[in-house]
């Protein structure tokens, strides 16, 4: 679930069913969202999940900030990550980074 707003687009929850897990479906979805979407994306990890701060920084997400007490039940720091999504099209129709 994302939403965009102002140009910017914020994940708001990326979850796979445990038992279709490790079998490359969030990395899909993420590089879906890196090549339909042209502008900053933001999300929130909590900082015990090591295995989503992992996959979002294969993905090219990188921490900006931590916000302390963000979670609660239990309460805990939230890691906010940062990813620069720039693709365009190019003169041939194909696309790419920018």
């Amino acid at each position: 679930c994302a939403h965009e707003i102002a140009g910017e687009c914020e994940v708001l929850n990326l979850a796979v069913h445990p038992d279709f897990q490790r079998q490359g479906l969030a990395s899909r979805l993420i590089q879906h969202l890196r090549t339909t979407f042209r502008g900053p994306v933001f999300l929130e990890v909590r900082e015990s999940n090591l295995a989503a701060r992992q996959l979002y920084q294969s993905a090219g997400f990188h921490i900006t900030h931590r916000r302390p007490g963000y979670y609660s039940d239990p309460q805990e720091t939230a890691i906010v990550m940062h990813l620069q999504s720039c693709y365009v099209q190019g003169v041939d129709g194909t696309e790419g980074p920018r």
